[in-house]
């Protein structure tokens, strides 16, 4: 489910209004809190469009 630009959330993490993204690097390298925060509403984005789609 495609971002936009729907919340502050997508231009604190790099503004890529695709979805949430973290480049590979180390595995000893986590995503940061705000790329977190990002995912956290991508998902949340994509389960409400799923519930009405349901419905």
């Amino acid at each position: 489910m495609p971002l936009g630009y729907t919340d502050d959330a997508v231009y604190a993490s790099g503004g890529n209004p695709y979805g949430t993204s973290w480049p590979a690097g180390s595995p000893s390298t986590p995503p940061d809190e705000t790329a977190l925060a990002c995912a956290r509403f991508q998902g949340a984005r994509l389960a409400r469009f799923a519930t009405l789609l349901a419905a």
